[in-house]
């Protein structure tokens, strides 16, 4: 049976330095990083190709997340180039995927890195943790909860319920930026709605 304390872990900003520096192995080091720049759900991500990221405008279109609603997840400049220098390395078409294993073998990968990083509980730990630290990072930087909405692609009340926590630090805020990058930040540092307008942002009616 799944863990219910799954939905309510997530990484702290110090927490995610001493995970990701317990994993040597690119591959997995990517995926991980994917997760918690995006907030996208394992079966997203698993079904993003190359040809669903606009790297012009910095951004990824899902186009099944939960529901089969189709909506735009922004990206940061720095993790934008990122995936453009991943796909160019691994010779990557259009058409490809980033091979995300099954979640089950994600899971199990967290896991046994949250474990090595000397964290607590990892058994806690699953492919949810980096969607919720994503926009509990996301929240402690300012974004307001309409944008969190729409860039995760459920509603407020899920959003209040499950993700949404108040428990880190005013201090901590500088260090998830530099994790976040310039995701939804201009150069005054205030959060910003660069969602783009179009017919794909609409928050699901009743996923996470």
């Amino acid at each position: 049976m799944k863990n219910k304390r799954n939905k309510l872990r997530y990484l702290y900003p110090n927490e995610w330095t001493l995970y990701s520096n317990a994993i040597l192995n690119t591959k997995h080091f990517f995926w991980c990083e994917f997760l918690l720049k995006t907030g996208m759900r394992i079966n997203e991500a698993r079904t993003t190709t190359i040809k669903d990221i606009n790297f012009d405008r910095k951004f990824i279109i899902v186009r099944k997340g939960k529901g089969n609603k189709q909506r735009e997840v922004s990206l940061s400049t720095e993790f934008c180039m990122r995936l453009k220098r991943y796909a160019i390395d691994n010779k990557l078409r259009p058409e490809d995927t980033f091979g995300f294993p099954s979640t089950q073998y994600m899971d199990k990968m967290i896991k046994k890195y949250a474990s090595k990083g000397g964290l607590n509980n990892p058994e806690d730990f699953c492919c949810h943790t980096f969607r919720k630290t994503h926009e509990n990072y996301l929240c402690a930087l300012g974004v307001n909860s309409m944008l969190l909405t729409l860039h995760m692609g459920h509603t407020i009340h899920v959003a209040t319920q499950y993700y949404i926590s108040q428990f880190l630090k005013p201090d901590e805020k500088q260090l998830i930026r530099s994790i976040m990058g310039d995701l939804f930040m201009v150069d005054n540092s205030t959060t910003i709605v660069n969602q783009q307008s179009n017919p794909y942002s609409q928050p699901n009616s009743n996923g996470q």
